[in-house]
């Protein structure tokens, strides 16, 4: 007689379990089992074994039945695949769960509701041998069932994951992936008390930066609801972004946070046929994080435990349980992880490939959104509202959608490019364009509509952007081991200039020594885009529009800003708040690329026509003839008029950054006229608490005029270090550019 188990619990299943339990169901185990300790929560639960498939399957007969109707599948053909694949599933459904497993089935549902109540929750996934693998993560293929509740509905829903190892999108992935047809293994089956994030808020982690592979990042995904609207891309998710703890006893540490658009979210339905429903997220929802710092900051914990446990990237799927303080049915507010499968898209991190666009000031954008990865695609537009409609796709064709779902995957293989309205980063059309290397633009918002006119397009750039046209492209291939090899010769230090904090994660992987030169101005230019002085405002509304504004024209411009000044600092309870940790965390981004080296972070040298053109900056800025020698630089920050700005936004940021752990930064002074004006910067900065000298903390001069040439003796007792800014100083010196 066969002993082997058709039900194991997770604190029984072993390493040496896997061809039983499955991809899904022995990484849950092992988190189960080793994690636990370390503080981390996983819903209990067991697994039907793939004996209990084998025994389904051949008890009834069914085996024989599904390899004669896979004999016939021509898996290039659609229309082929989904006809025999229903043939297959219709056959699963109607053949009889037999007693025996039954029996399994009922004792294990039975076991969940004494430890909680009678009709107890459960979520049912499959979890197939061939699952959660490092080259295929079989990211949606199978079906999960959430909120299933009582026998009938549990031995149902079994039945329908294995059923979902036979669709025809995971037909073709399986062909694709050169696996059998029919898996020999067959699949097992996941049972655990679910989580109630459809009172809270659910999403996906990675323990590296999803796109770039870098190392040193930790990406946080969630919206509001069950886990599969981030998952699948049905929203926008918010993203909370950590750096890997500085230090072997250390924390991660919180560099950026973005608010998505969270339209809907997925919640228990208790009417009719389904067990979840999409609703219409609330105003209030939309607008504010899903999570708070401090619970995104426990799966930023949790994932970099678990990634340490495994020795490599990993995906991370989480959920919180309600919001606690109500019924016990309703959740105790504590964050669970759900599932954690190795990262399927690693790549040689030291070869820097990638297809970029050469476009010029004159191409026009049509949307933008986030990019996936880094390379360029062009090609028809082909805009698909329904996934019924993907046969008409052809080869090459840039696909255009609302989002995709893993029935997208044949066509999305034929894509030149893809651009979605909706979806994050570790949403399942980001997932699946990384694993088949196609350039992907997510969550624009209004691609179908935008672009349902427009004949072809080229979807690619560091920034999400979607030309007009066909704009001319570059393939680049660097090889970083040679340029390593260069460096180690030299004695002179490398170090980079960079301004962007999302691009900073590529060029991690260059060779250097630090960041030499980091901007402000960049920063606050791209992704902060308001005045300092407006962010100080205790009204910027009236700022903006202010009373007694008549004409029509100019009070729409003036409404209009306000709409863009509110888009902006969403999710925040005032500007400056937002101005702070925007720029704190740009400056942490940089300064994470770089650690343990060091980086320069010049403040903010804006003319006054450029401050001008940030969000409220005509109301604060003067008319210079010649902005280049005008209010600028060193003498900006101690004049009584930007004089709180430069102290309790960019010092405070600055500061803040320190302080929480990155004392490799260093500040820089530019456009410093005297040494007297030298030393009223300094003593302000000291006021701030950055004190030159504290902690390591050093302020470097920009060195860009004449007199700071002939005055460097005096600028040298001020200063830690100089650093020379070429094209001012050509022009100053020489009266040419």
């Amino acid at each position: 007689m066969n002993d082997t188990p058709l039900v194991l619990w997770l604190a029984d299943v072993r390493p040496e379990h896997k061809n039983l339990v499955g991809g899904k169901g022995i990484n849950l185990a092992k988190l189960y089992n080793e994690l636990r300790a370390e503080g981390i929560s996983v819903p209990n639960g067991f697994v039907l074994t793939t004996e209990a498939w084998k025994l389904f399957s051949e008890s009834s007969g069914l085996r024989e039945q599904i390899e004669e109707i896979l004999s016939k599948v021509d898996c290039e053909d659609a229309q082929s695949r989904s006809m025999h694949a229903a043939h297959i599933r219709r056959a699963i459904e109607l053949a009889p769960i037999m007693p025996a497993l039954r029996e399994k089935i009922e004792g294990g549902y039975r076991v969940l509701v004494e430890d909680f109540w009678v009709d107890v929750d459960v979520a049912v996934r499959s979890s197939a041998v061939a699952e959660d693998l490092e080259d295929a993560s079989f990211a949606g293929q199978h079906d999960s069932f959430l909120n299933i509740r009582g026998v009938e509905n549990l031995v149902l829903s079994v039945k329908h994951c294995f059923a979902s190892f036979f669709t025809d999108r995971a037909l073709y992935y399986r062909y694709v992936k050169k696996f059998p047809l029919y898996p020999e293994d067959g699949g097992a089956v996941v049972v655990q008390k679910m989580v109630r994030s459809d009172n809270a808020s659910a999403g996906v982690a990675f323990s590296n930066d999803p796109d770039s592979n870098a190392s040193y990042l930790i990406t946080v995904t969630g919206s509001w609801g069950l886990g599969e609207a981030s998952v699948s891309g049905l929203v926008t998710p918010d993203t909370f972004l950590f750096a890997r703890p500085l230090s072997e006893d250390g924390e991660p540490v919180l560099v950026d946070k973005e608010i998505g658009a969270k339209t809907e979210k997925l919640v228990y339905a208790y009417d009719g046929a389904l067990s979840t429903k999409s609703v219409e997220a609330t105003r209030a929802e939309r607008e504010s994080f899903c999570l708070s710092t401090e619970d995104a900051l426990i799966i930023a914990r949790a994932v970099e435990k678990i990634h340490r446990r495994y020795g490599k990237p990993m995906d991370v799927e989480w959920a919180k349980d309600g919001i606690g303080g109500g019924r016990r049915e309703d959740g105790d507010g504590t964050i669970y992880i759900v599932q954690a499968r190795a990262v399927t898209t690693t790549k040689d991190p030291w070869v820097v490939e990638w297809t970029r666009t050469k476009e010029s000031e004159s191409d026009t954008v049509l949307v933008r959104g986030s990019a996936i990865g880094q390379n360029a695609g062009q090609g028809r537009v082909h805009v698909i509202a329904d996934a019924r409609d993907i046969g008409r796709f052809k080869k090459g064709e840039v696909l255009v959608t609302d989002m995709t779902d893993p029935n997208w995957v044949p066509i999305m293989r034929k894509a030149s490019a893809i651009v979605t309205n909706k979806g994050g980063k570790t949403c399942h059309a980001a997932i699946i364009a990384r694993e088949l290397g196609i350039p992907c633009v997510i969550g624009t918002g209004n691609a179908t509509s935008v672009l349902a006119d427009v004949k072809e397009v080229t979807v690619g750039g560091e920034h999400g952007e979607v030309f007009l046209g066909l704009v001319p492209l570059e393939h680049i291939r660097i090889d970083l081991r040679e340029t390593i090899r260069l460096k180690k010769e030299l004695r002179t230090k490398v170090m980079l200039i960079l301004a962007d904090p999302k691009t900073a994660p590529k060029y991690s992987f260059y060779p250097n020594d630090g960041i030499g030169l980091a901007r402000l101005e960049f920063i606050i230019a791209s992704f902060i885009q308001i005045h300092p002085m407006l962010a100080l405002e205790e009204d910027p509304a009236e700022i903006l529009v202010p009373k007694g504004l008549t004409d029509p024209l100019e009070k729409a411009r003036a409404l209009q800003e306000l709409a863009r000044f509110r888009d902006i600092t969403c999710g925040y309870t005032n500007a400056k708040e937002f101005f702070v940790e925007k720029l704190t965390h740009g400056i942490m981004q940089l300064a994470a690329c770089a650690w343990p080296n060091p980086i320069i972070v010049r403040l903010s040298d804006f003319k006054s026509n450029e401050y001008r053109r940030l969000l409220g900056g005509a109301h604060f800025e003067p008319h210079e003839e010649n902005p280049m020698l005008g209010l600028r630089g060193a003498s900006r920050y101690y004049d009584l008029r930007y004089r709180p700005a430069f102290q309790e936004i960019e010092c405070v940021a600055l500061r803040a950054a320190r302080d929480a752990g990155f004392t490799n930064i260093k500040a820089m002074i530019p456009f410093v006229r005297t040494a007297a004006e030298a030393r009223k910067v300094v003593a302000l900065m000291a006021g701030t608490g950055l004190v030159r000298g504290e902690n390591g903390f050093e302020v470097y001069c920009m060195t860009e005029l004449p007199a700071n040439v002939l005055e460097l003796e005096g600028l040298a007792e001020i200063f830690d270090g100089f650093s020379i800014g070429s094209n001012d100083l050509t022009q100053l010196t020489l009266g040419m550019d």
